[in-house]
């Protein structure tokens, strides 16, 4: 996910398994367990740089926010 450096941006998580997902990004200090069929909304600006963030429950979904 790409997003202006400095700017506010939404970022939705949807899960859409049947179990609880566990949102987890240690550069953004952000854990946040999603129940099955709900999610996420993030509201925030960022600086520059590279955020990864994955489900740490699952271990298969994982990616990254580059702020330019």
């Amino acid at each position: 996910v790409h997003v202006a450096a400095g700017k506010i941006f939404t970022l939705t998580v949807v899960n859409k398994g049947k179990s609880t997902a566990e949102f987890d990004s240690p550069r953004l200090q952000l854990e946040k367990a999603i129940p099955p069929a709900h999610k996420l909304v993030l509201k925030m600006a960022l600086p520059a740089g590279r955020y990864g963030f994955l489900d740490t429950r699952h271990k298969t979904a994982k990616g990254e926010i580059v702020a330019k």
